[in-house]
């Protein structure tokens, strides 16, 4: 397993046991990378090494403290480590109809279910945007730049002596989202919440890569990550003011959940509920996912076996052909050493020197075509070629047959 392989909270502890139990040079050899490749690897996943001197003392019978690891529980390690949070359920001995549909979060432990049950019911949006994360910051440039896009494209047409003749630029969405400034600062609140606590399930939020349309407008959105699978986060508002907040599948835009704004019940109070939605459908693609593959192994399986008895009529055909040749041969070889018999006892009754040697030449070639045909007796001859050898005929096929029964 390479280094970089390293994903869960249980390969985090085994390397940071190997880390103190071997010398780092040992330790980069089995995972196939360089000491300073290692070095950072373990600097990524917080894994303290031993420091210099360590293994002079070791080696001398000294004991040496060996600091903690600690637990992989911090926003920065939550996108290298699995595991310390969400832990799935063996689904080998599940069947399909509960695979597909066993119920909300079928697929999680019971631990991990109170974990998240825990989050969602305890989650709190900031009432103020105080010290925003990343992504609260990149959506604020993103918006920056889209009005300033906006302002110089208004000016240049203002500012132009001849116009298009469509009229006046219409103003374009900016994205990720367009509001008014009060609930402008309302999503970034709940972005910003996420951005800060979602590590505590092993999720994560982000901007999406801006891409450019057919128009050349910046298109690109909010995206999160549950379980596994990525979900999109659209806010917009109405002309009333009222902020409506929105969740759908990232691969086929299919929603998830959707929360408006009520008169003392905003959708800040309903961030916790829309987690647990996205954890919901999470895990529900993941059943389905897991019983694609699923369908696909026993095709593959299915497959295989249509190949295998394919080839194991191939096999028992080419034997059968064989086999018939030889009894065919051998049919043949005895007629021709009956022959041969008759020719010998016909031999002895002639009297002309010259056509009895010439008959003994022709037994010495019948006999030659009797060998031949015959599948017991191993003969060849360039001008007959090779001929039925009853002894690789079945020497190849039991060695074919051995392959189907060893699987």
């Amino acid at each position: 397993m390479a280094a970089l392989e390293i994903r869960t909270a249980k390969e985090r502890e085994r390397l940071f046991q190997e880390v103190w139990d071997e010398p780092a040079e040992t330790v980069a050899k089995r995972y196939g990378v360089s000491g300073a490749a290692l070095a950072k690897w373990c600097t990524k996943l917080e894994i303290p090494r031993p420091q210099r001197g360590y293994w002079a003392k070791r080696a001398a019978g000294k004991k040496v403290p060996i600091p903690p690891l600690l637990p992989p529980i911090n926003k920065s390690l939550s996108r290298h480590v699995r595991g310390y949070a969400i832990q799935w359920t063996d689904t080998d001995g599940m069947s399909d109809e509960l695979l597909v549909d066993g119920g909300p979060l079928h697929l999680l432990n019971h631990e991990s279910i109170e974990t998240l049950t825990g989050y969602t019911s305890e989650l709190v949006v900031e009432g103020q945007l105080r010290s925003p994360e990343t992504v609260a910051l990149a959506v604020m440039q993103s918006l920056a730049e889209a009005r300033e896009k906006r302002r110089a494209e208004r000016q240049d047409w203002d500012f132009r002596l001849t116009h298009q003749r469509w009229g006046r630029p219409v103003d374009g969405k900016l994205w990720p989202f367009d509001l008014s400034p009060r609930n402008e600062k309302r999503a970034l609140r709940v972005i910003d919440t996420l951005d800060k606590t979602l590590f505590r399930i092993e999720g994560w939020i982000s901007e999406s890569e801006k891409h450019h349309d057919s128009r050349g407008a910046v298109e690109h959105h909010i995206r999160v990550c549950l379980l596994e699978d990525y979900f999109q986060l659209g806010f917009s508002e109405e002309a009333s003011g009222r902020l409506t907040l929105e969740a759908k599948e990232e691969h086929g835009g299919i929603p998830v959940w959707q929360r408006a704004d009520r008169t003392g019940d905003p959708i800040e109070d309903h961030v916790g509920e829309m987690v647990h939605a996205l954890c919901v459908r999470g895990d529900k693609r993941r059943g389905l996912m897991l019983m694609q593959h699923r369908e696909w192994e026993r095709e593959l399986a299915a497959s295989e076996r249509r190949r295998r008895l394919e080839q194991r009529r191939n096999l028992e055909a080419k034997f059968r052909q064989n086999i018939l040749e030889c009894a065919k041969g051998w049919d043949e070889a005895r007629g021709l050493r009956e022959f041969c018999h008759a020719l010998s006892e016909h031999q002895q009754t002639m009297t002309d020197d010259g056509r009895k040697k010439l008959l003994a030449r022709v037994i010495d070639a019948v006999q030659r075509q009797a060998d031949w045909a015959d599948p017991f007796v191993e003969s060849s001859d360039d001008a007959l070629g090779f001929s039925l050898d009853l002894w690789r005929i079945g020497e190849e096929y039991f060695t074919g047959l051995s392959e189907f029964e060893d699987r």
